[in-house]
């Protein structure tokens, strides 16, 4: 019970990797002819940090990941990010921190697509620039999510969490120049997100 009362605050920050969810079936579907098996998720890293006061905790992280595939005459990276604002509730337990967060921000995602290009001159690129094509479409997500956090000496932490992010977005795909993309792929925005991460700081019994 005591341990459940009691009051910590100080902060923590660092790096961490990440296994990002996709709408597989509907990247499959949608490029069906041309490239078969796009993997359900992709590695990705990113980072962050929080300020703990009373127990309560503020503050931000970001990420980005991606996963590929191809095919007899067609490649493409998808390439998904996001960053979010972020507040939530830590408690301790012995050499263990338990969280629940949650948070808003944007997430995005982008898809590179190019033939197999062969060798070229630099005066062949300038005639025919269009040898690649991206995409990318974006829009609001709330993120809500749990983690524990453990405590490796008295200035470093492991953390393990995990989240979903839901976006009402739909996609809005447009080229790099802002011009729209009619047609594209209808993937659902929202995903699930795992990270493991180190992180630096120090937390203090108030």
């Amino acid at each position: 019970m005591m341990l459940l009362l009691l009051s910590i605050s100080g902060g923590m920050g660092g790096f961490s990797y990440f296994s990002v969810g996709y709408d597989a079936q509907t990247l499959n579907q949608a490029f069906a002819g041309k490239i078969e098996g796009f993997p359900s998720s992709g590695w990705g890293s990113g980072g962050g940090g929080f300020a703990i006061i009373n127990n309560f905790l503020i503050g931000g992280f970001g990420f980005g990941s991606s996963m590929h595939a191809e095919g007899d005459s067609l490649f493409a990276e998808v390439s998904c990010g996001g960053g979010f604002f972020e507040v939530g509730y830590i408690y301790p337990f012995w050499k263990l921190f338990g969280m629940v967060e949650l948070g808003i921000g944007g997430i995005g995602t982008s898809i590179f697509m190019h033939e197999p290009l062969g060798d070229a001159g630099f005066d062949e690129v300038l005639d025919d620039p269009g040898r690649t094509t991206r995409i990318s479409a974006g829009g609001i997500g709330f993120m809500g999510g749990a983690g524990l956090i453990v405590k490796l000496s008295p200035f470093c932490f492991l953390s393990l969490r995990g989240m979903y992010i839901y976006s009402p977005s739909q996609p809005d795909w447009r080229f790099e120049d802002g011009s729209n993309c009619t047609g594209g792929p209808d993937m659902n925005p929202s995903s699930w997100v795992l990270s493991v991460g180190i992180m630096f700081g120090g937390v203090g019994e108030e």
